[in-house]
């Protein structure tokens, strides 16, 4: 959503196409100075360029594994006990290998990680965001002060604005005022979201699961199958192995190449998908 659009919708000014209805705008006489003392921006702040947020193309999406092949993940956003979102962990040669080939790319190269936490040593300095169209990348402040990657995913107040956004490095949404929302530096959209959201494979809610408690967005699984899951995802050697990849990212996930579901099902919450 446009500044302006936002202007237009409480009636603070109107549409381009709305004008040429207007014969005569209804206002007293009074000086340009009278005007800047009762408005609470001044026309030299509209024309700052803070107020305006450049358009940025999407992020990228990671590069996917092949189907069928094992590759080591974290699991960043638990939805239910069968929809995640993982991020793919490189390993140490992987990663070694990618720094040389940046490297002798540029001198001048740093990762995602590295560009963010300079980017919260002077945010104070980014602008804040001014455009609040669906899906526009920003950084966003997240609970712990820091400040992420994040997407706008829909406006759900107008008084005062509030916005749902998405950080993509990691798969959360929260909503946020728009006083924890800045402008992305254009440097940031180089780097592939880093989280993507998947289906697991193999199983599906117990039919006699007998727990009251119900995920309420979800109701087919209990609030106790998510508890458990959750719990089970401190492990740190998770792999996952693409089935699909359209249209749903489904995948099988194991726990040191055990399926991972198979701990839901011994517990009673869950049960094979044959």
């Amino acid at each position: 959503m446009s500044l302006s659009y936002f202007m237009a919708f409480h009636k603070h000014c109107i549409t381009e196409e709305d004008g040429d209805s207007v014969s005569k705008w209804d206002m007293p006489d009074c000086s340009y100075e009278d005007l800047e003392e009762n408005c609470e921006i001044s026309h030299e702040e509209l024309l700052m360029s803070e107020v305006d947020t450049p358009l940025l193309p999407p992020y990228t999406s990671p590069s996917l594994p092949v189907l069928g092949e094992l590759f080591p993940v974290k699991v960043t956003h638990i939805v239910s006990p069968n929809e995640v979102y993982i991020s793919i962990v490189q390993s140490d040669s992987a990663s070694q290998q990618r720094d040389v080939e940046d490297r002798a790319t540029s001198w001048d190269s740093e990762t995602l990680d590295e560009a963010l936490a300079q980017c919260n040593q002077n945010i104070e300095t980014i602008p804040f965001l001014t455009d609040f169209r669906k899906d526009m990348p920003c950084l966003a402040e997240y609970r712990d002060g820091l400040w992420y990657r994040a997407k706008l995913i829909s406006v759900n107040e107008f008084s005062p604005l509030s916005v749902l956004v998405e950080f993509v490095d990691y798969g959360s949404t929260e909503t946020l005022p728009t006083s924890r929302l800045r402008q992305i530096p254009p440097k940031f959209m180089q780097y592939p979201a880093q989280a993507f959201r998947v289906l697991l494979a193999g199983f599906k809610p117990a039919l006699h699961d007998s727990a009251s408690e119900r995920i309420p967005y979800c109701p087919e699984w209990s609030i106790e199958a998510l508890w458990a899951m959750m719990d089970s995802f401190q492990s740190k050697n998770i792999s996952a192995s693409s089935v699909t990849h359209s249209p749903e990212h489904t995948v099988f996930l194991y726990e040191d190449r055990r399926l991972f579901h198979m701990k839901l099902v011994e517990m009673g919450f869950a049960e094979l998908n044959q």
